[in-house]
């Protein structure tokens, strides 16, 4: 099944596997077999030119089904998200705005792999107050500047913000860290370094905490 925009066609795929053996597009990878079996999308598009089929243009997974709602409206999100130029984005936006709204999503919200337990966000502004932009932030989302600048040609609007930020020296912090201490101690919690010998362990215990911190987080 397809759907024809002008010279591009946008496929439809539900397979795990499929997913992951599909071509990079514009550099980036497809999401692994791994993560597509924690978080099994709904569907997953592929937009392809008509001419020239085997090369992905643009693609990206939706997920409709246990879907969180937004001031009382169901969302729809759409993730894995990758486009070679322009044309192909809007082709790509196009249908899965249409799919979600078939499966009855109100709102479309992403880049969001599934939830935020997974990847979601873009970096919009790479320097901050800096003079020159730093590398990318461990473990922090990164992509081509073109990808958030498509959303918004297409409608989307931020719906959050987030902020990474570098800091050199904490001796000017040492009191404002003494004040969230003795917080954190009188709330019964203790730091420590983690325990490399039982590092499993301490995994396990680290994502009980964390299940538990995010538990009312935002989608």
């Amino acid at each position: 099944m397809s759907r024809v925009s002008r010279t591009l066609s946008v496929e439809v795929v539900t397979a795990p596997e499929a997913i992951a053996a599909s071509p990079p597009v514009s550099g980036a990878a497809a999401p692994s077999l791994a993560l597509l079996r924690l978080r099994p999308p709904s569907c997953h598009l592929v937009v392809r030119d008509v001419g020239a089929p085997a090369e992905p243009r643009a693609r990206a997974s939706l997920w409709w089904d246990s879907s969180p709602t937004l001031d009382g409206r169901r969302t729809g999100r759409i993730g894995h998200y990758a486009a070679a130029d322009d044309h192909a984005a809007a082709a790509l936006l196009d249908a899965a705005l249409a799919t979600l709204r078939a499966h009855g999503a109100a709102v479309a919200v992403g880049p969001m792999d599934g939830s935020t337990w997974f990847g979601y966000r873009f970096v919009t502004d790479r320097r901050g107050a800096l003079a020159t932009p730093p590398p990318p932030f461990v473990l922090e989302p990164d992509q081509p500047d073109d990808w958030p600048r498509q959303w918004r040609a297409h409608g989307f609007a931020p719906l959050a913000h987030y902020t990474s930020t570098v800091v050199d020296d904490l001796a000017p912090r040492a009191s404002w860290l003494e004040t969230v201490r003795a917080r954190l101690a009188a709330a019964g919690i203790t730091l420590r370094t983690l325990d490399a010998a039982h590092f499993d362990t301490e995994l396990d215990r680290i994502h009980r905490v964390a299940t538990e911190s995010f538990a009312h987080a935002f989608l």
